[in-house]
Order: structure tokens, then C-alpha cells, then sequence
């Protein structure tokens, strides 16, 4: 009799356990698709990150939106950062391509894809870039401090913002929630130079580092590298030599022996 008893009590026990272990799994279910969710949309945060450092870059770069219209600059960005990897690595995307001839389901990687697989991402379009200026040069004491020691002015410089909005997962708690929007800002305090060529290139950099004015010191210090390295060496103490590039680049010095 009472072994009877032990055992309907053990098995009102173990429903029991079984309904708490349910319920507290329905109760935890939107914390684990969170959790799930979160490395998601940190990747898509990263990415915008990295999509705004390059457009702040381009477009300090290249300032003029008659070359580069920000327009422009917003389908690059979006096709070099918010397409599928695949596209990079196969040489399937090319430098002037827009966002525009790829379908979302094509672009989307895999990983920007809620659990049903819908995208997170839904369109290319959903990717907003735009500029913002900075008051910091012009007569500032900065620019003052930029325009002694370079020779040159200084524009203003640009701040690039991206927005992203995406399909809202990480609210459990409604069917329809308010879309996701992420941000990511950069600004670029420095400046391009824009030299005419490698003379006013080496002008530029030995009046921020005046190493030119130690080359004399060459005819003292030549003898004692020659005792170490030999003939044929090419140690010029105080030189500035530009780098020899691509032609189609920028044009590089005449001759590698020659510090001009």
C-alpha cells in the first residue's frame, strides 16, 4: 500500500518537474534567440564601422563631389562592404559596379539572415551614407599651426555617418516591432597635401622634418659608411626620395641614385 502510494507521488513529482522545465524554457526561449541575434547584428554593426572609415577616407581623398558625388560614394560603399564576400573573393565584383545589379538574396551573406532565413538586411537601399563638416581648420590655431609647418591650406574636414536599417529580431515581444537602426560615424582630422609632383611633394616633407638641411653632412659621414658597406651604397643622410610608383599612378623619380 504504501509502496503504491511512493510511487504515484514520484510520478506527480516528475510531471511536475517536466511542466517547470517547460515553462521556464518558454520564459527563457526570447533571452537564447537574443543571444543568437546579437552576434548578428554586432557583425552588421563592425561592418558599418569599417564602411565608414573608407568613405571618410575617399572622401578626404578626393573632396571634390564633382569627381566624387556623395551619391556615388554611397553605392560603392554599399557594394564593397554590404554584399557577400563570395562576390570579393571569386573577382566577380569590379571597381565601378553599383549595388544596383544585385538582388538582396544575392547579396546578403548568410550570416545577415534571421533564423527563417529572411534578411536582415532587406535592401542595398537600406544602407544611408552621408557627410557632415567640421569647424576645426581656417583660422583656427590648428590651421595656423597646419599651414606653417606644410606650406598649404587645409579644407575643412568631412565626418562620413552611416545608418543602416534592418529588420528589428531582437525584440521577442511583438509580431510587427519598429525596424533595427544602426550607426557608425568617422571623421577624418587630417588632410591630403595635393603636391604637384615629387618636387613640392619633398619640399612639403622637409619643411615638416627639415632633414634636407643635414645633407651636407654627407661628405663627412660618406667616408665612414664606405669603410662598412663599400662602394655602390645608397645611404644619403638627410634625403627625401619618393617612392617610385605606377606611372599611370604618380609619377616617381628619374633615377633611384639621384635624391631629387
Amino acid at each position: 500500500m504504501g509502496h503504491h502510494r511512493f510511487a504515484a507521488v514520484a510520478r506527480v513529482q516528475r510531471g511536475q518537474s517536466m511542466t517547470e522545465f517547460l515553462v521556464a524554457l518558454l520564459v527563457l526561449l526570447p533571452l537564447f534567440l537574443a543571444v543568437t541575434y546579437a552576434g548578428r547584428y554586432a557583425d552588421l554593426l563592425q561592418t558599418s564601422t569599417q564602411a565608414s572609415r573608407y568613405a571618410a577616407m575617399q572622401r578626404a581623398i578626393e573632396p571634390s563631389t564633382a569627381r566624387l558625388s556623395d551619391a556615388k560614394l554611397q553605392d560603392q560603399t554599399r557594394v564593397r562592404f554590404f554584399t557577400n564576400t563570395d562576390l570579393l573573393h571569386s573577382g566577380r565584383l569590379q571597381s565601378d559596379d553599383s549595388a544596383a545589379i544585385y538582388s538582396a538574396d544575392e547579396a546578403l551573406p548568410s550570416n545577415w539572415r534571421s533564423l527563417s532565413g529572411a534578411p536582415l538586411l532587406a535592401k542595398l537601399d537600406d544602407v544611408k551614407l552621408s557627410f557632415h563638416g567640421e569647424s576645426m581648420y581656417g583660422d583656427t590655431p590648428l590651421g595656423k599651426y597646419g599651414k606653417a609647418t606644410t606650406g598649404k591650406g587645409y579644407t575643412q574636414p568631412k565626418s562620413a555617418r552611416l545608418e543602416v536599417t534592418l529588420l528589428n529580431r531582437m525584440d521577442q515581444t511583438s509580431d510587427a516591432p519598429p525596424p533595427l537602426k544602426l550607426a557608425a560615424a568617422t571623421a577624418t582630422v587630417g588632410d591630403r597635401w595635393n603636391t604637384a609632383g615629387i618636387a613640392d611633394t619633398t619640399k612639403t616633407v622637409e619643411r615638416i622634418v627639415p632633414s634636407g638641411k643635414l645633407e651636407p653632412l654627407n661628405m663627412l659621414i660618406d667616408p665612414f659608411v664606405y669603410l662598412f658597406e663599400g662602394g655602390g651604397h645608397d645611404f644619403q643622410f638627410g634625403c627625401t626620395k619618393v617612392d617610385v610608383v605606377p606611372s599611370h599612378r604618380i609619377k616617381g623619380s628619374q633615377s633611384l641614385d639621384s635624391c631629387r
